[in-house]
C-alpha cells in the first residue's frame, strides 16, 4: 500500500478484498445466487480479469461500461480500478444509455451488438493467473478527483443520469454504511446496481463479511440462503414484503435480525408484515441518494408519523429552504436539500441536470418535506409530484398517507394523469384486498381533501416498480390513463 498517496492509505474500498484475502484467503468472500467464491479466489479472479482487459486495450482513463452478471459485474469493477479506468454498470439495463459515450463495453455473447470497442468476456473464459499480485499494477494514477466511477439513478421521475463518483467520495462514503450495531451481520443487497448496493458490498468487506448477492427473485434468493447464514437484508420496502412472502423462507427468517430499507419509507402495513415475519429483526430505514450517500437513517418503529426520516446522519446536514433558497420556518414545508463530505457534484455529459440538483455546496433531491423541533425531517411529497388539476396545487403524498391509513389498503401511489376531458387529473392506484370499493373510497376522500382529492381510480394487483424497489411512475400514469 503506498502509503504516501491519501487515497489508498486511507484503504481504498476497491482494494479491500485483496487486503482480507491477505489475512483470511479461505474464508466466504463472495455469495452470488447458488455460486461462493472465498476471498483469495475472488482476488486472483480480480487480477485476472484486469490483466485480461490490460491485454484488449483498456487503460487509465477509459470510460468502461459494464454489462455482466452479477459476480463479474463485482470483478470488472475492481479489475478496472487496477488499469485506471473509470467504471459504470449497465446491470439492469436494457441498452446502453444514451449520452454515456463510454470508450468500451465489456458484455458476454448475445447482449449487444460487437463494435471495435465491445470486449466479450465468456463466463470461464478467462485464464486465472494465481501468480498475479497488487504490485502488477500501478496504482500512481489514484487522485482524489479522479472519477472512479458512474452510478445511475433510478430514473422514476425522468431519464435515468449518471453521478460521477470520484476516488475520495468512495472512500468516504463505506463508514456510513456501517451501523454502530452491525458487528457480526452479514447482509444480502436486493438492490445491486445502485448506491446502497454498492456501499453495503464494500463495508461488508471492512469487517471481513462476505460480500452477497442474491437475483431478486425466490430462486435466488432460496439459494444465497442457503449458502451462508445471512442476518440482515438491504432492500426496499416492497422488496422485503414481496421476500418474506416467498414459500419456504420462513425457515430462514428466525435468523434475521436487521431489515435495511431504502428507496421509499416503510408503511405501517408493510412494518406488520415484516415484523410478523421476522420478530427480532431491527428495521432500519437509510435516506440519501447516490449523490450523497447517506443523509439519514434511523429505526423504524410502530405508529411513527407518516413522512418520519429522521435526523440528520453523521457528516450530514439538511437543510428546508423556499424557491429562493433562503430557509424556511421550524416546521413550514420547503425543498429538502442535503450536503455531504463525500457527495458528488456533477452528472456525467449532463450540465443542465447538474446545474439544476447541485448549487451552492448543496444537492437538492427533488423531496419536499419539513424539519420538526428536534431536527428530525419529515417528507411531504416530491418537487414533481405537484400536480396541478384546473388550476388546484395538490401533493400526491398528502392522499397517499392518508389512504394506507385505511383498512384492507396496503399500497397506493398518485400520479398526474390526462383526464377525460383532457386537461390534468389526479388519478389514484390502490392494491389491496379484493373488490374495493373505490366509489366508496372517493368519496371518503372528498371529505377529508375537498379541493384535492383524486378524479379517476384504480385497483391493481401491485404497483409498478423498477430493479431498485421504486414506483415507476410512467408506468403508473399508463395504466391509469388505460
Amino acid at each position: 500500500m503506498n502509503q504516501n498517496n491519501p487515497i489508498l492509505s486511507a484503504t481504498h474500498p476497491f482494494l479491500l478484498i485483496h487486503e482480507a484475502a491477505r489475512v483470511a484467503p479461505n474464508e466466504v468472500g463472495l455469495v452470488v445466487d447458488g455460486k461462493q467464491y472465498s476471498y483469495s479466489e475472488a482476488s486472483v479472479a480480480i487480477f485476472s480479469m484486469a490483466e485480461f482487459l490490460r491485454s484488449r486495450g483498456i487503460t487509465s482513463g477509459d470510460l468502461v461500461a459494464i454489462d455482466l452478471p452479477m459476480d463479474l459485474d463485482f470483478f470488472a469493477k475492481h479489475a478496472l480500478f487496477l488499469l485506471g479506468a473509470t467504471s459504470c454498470s449497465l446491470f439492469g439495463f436494457l441498452k446502453v444509455p444514451e449520452g454515456l459515450d463510454a470508450n468500451w463495453l465489456v458484455t458476454i455473447t448475445g447482449k449487444h451488438p460487437l463494435t471495435e470497442q465491445t470486449v466479450l468476456f465468456e463466463i470461464g473464459g478467462v485464464a486465472l493467473k494465481p501468480e498475479l499480485k497488487i504490485t502488477d499494477f500501478d496504482l500512481g494514477f489514484v487522485e482524489a478527483d479522479r472519477p472512479a466511477l458512474l452510478i445511475y439513478t433510478s430514473g422514476t421521475t425522468g431519464s435515468n443520469k449518471a453521478v460521477v463518483i470520484t476516488d475520495s467520495q468512495l472512500v468516504g462514503r463505506v463508514g456510513p454504511y456501517r451501523q454502530p450495531d452491525s458487528g457480526d451481520l452479514v447482509r444480502v443487497c436486493l438492490i445491486f446496481n445502485s448506491g446502497i448496493g454498492l456501499f453495503t458490498q464494500l463495508e461488508q468487506l471492512t469487517r471481513l463479511k462476505p460480500v452477497v448477492f442474491a437475483s431478486n427473485n425466490p430462486e435466488g434468493i432460496l439459494a444465497v440462503l442457503e449458502k451462508v447464514k445471512v442476518t440482515g437484508l438491504v432492500a426496499s420496502p416492497a422488496q422485503l414484503v414481496s421476500l418474506v412472502e416467498i414459500p419456504g423462507i420462513d425457515r430462514f427468517l428466525s435468523q434475521i435480525e436487521e431489515f435495511l430499507v431504502s428507496g421509499s419509507l416503510v408503511t405501517d402495513q408493510q412494518l406488520t408484515v415484516l415484523e410478523n415475519a421476522a420478530p427480532k429483526a431491527q428495521i432500519r430505514t437509510l435516506f440519501g441518494a447516490n449523490e450523497t450517500g447517506v443523509v439519514s437513517t434511523s429505526i423504524r418503529k410502530p405508529h411513527t408519523k407518516p413522512g418520519l426520516v429522521g435526523p440528520p446522519a453523521y457528516g450530514a446536514e439538511i437543510e428546508i429552504v423556499n424557491e429562493s433558497g433562503a430557509s424556511v420556518s421550524v416546521g413550514e414545508i420547503g425543498i429538502v436539500r442535503t450536503k455531504t463530505s463525500y457527495m458528488a457534484t456533477y452528472y456525467h455529459n449532463d450540465m443542465i441536470e447538474s446545474a439544476r440538483s447541485f448549487r451552492d455546496g448543496w444537492f437538492y433531491p427533488g423531496d419536499l418535506g419539513y424539519l420538526d423541533e428536534e431536527g428530525n425531517l419529515h417528507l411531504a411529497g416530491r418537487t414533481s409530484d405537484v400536480i396541478n388539476a384546473g388550476g388546484v396545487k395538490i401533493r400526491p403524498h398528502d392522499v397517499e398517507s392518508k389512504v394506507l391509513t385505511l383498512d384492507g389498503i396496503s399500497d397506493c401511489a398518485g400520479v398526474e394523469v390526462m383526464g377525460p376531458s383532457g386537461i390534468s387529473a389526479f388519478g389514484l392506484a390502490v392494491v389491496g384486498e379484493e373488490n374495493i370499493d373505490l366509489v366508496r373510497l372517493e368519496k371518503l376522500l372528498k371529505s377529508y381533501f375537498p379541493f384535492g382529492s383524486p378524479s379517476v381510480y384504480t385497483q391493481i394487483d401491485q404497483l409498478p416498480r423498477n430493479q431498485n424497489g421504486k414506483i415507476d411512475k410512467a408506468v403508473l400514469k399508463a395504466m391509469l390513463e388505460s
